[in-house]
């Protein structure tokens, strides 16, 4: 899996668990965080800025998180497919 991080800034981290704030306005002192199956009501003082490497971990092992990344146009996914296994979807829906 390829994944593209268009929008990093939005990845942030809370104690261990990596999330998105979505919803949350700049001068607010809250933020609201996404994990994907949960939502929560946070002091922006509890969040942390990620790397790109802890965001691609993330997106890789969370796939609820990765979907709610891409509904929001922030990760860009391609799957890598082997020649042979491109042919055999190929050919089993053509």
């Amino acid at each position: 899996m390829k994944i593209t991080i268009t929008n990093p800034e939005l990845f942030v981290q809370h104690k261990n668990q990596i999330g998105i704030m979505l919803y949350s306005e700049d001068k607010s002192t809250q933020v609201n965080f996404f994990t994907g199956h949960k939502h929560l009501k946070l002091d922006r003082k509890l969040v942390e800025p990620v790397s790109i490497t802890q965001i691609e971990t993330a997106i890789q092992t969370n796939d609820y998180l990765r979907e709610l990344a891409e509904d929001h146009d922030l990760v860009e996914i391609q799957e890598e497919y082997e020649a042979d296994n491109y042919m055999e979807y190929y050919t089993e829906f053509n």
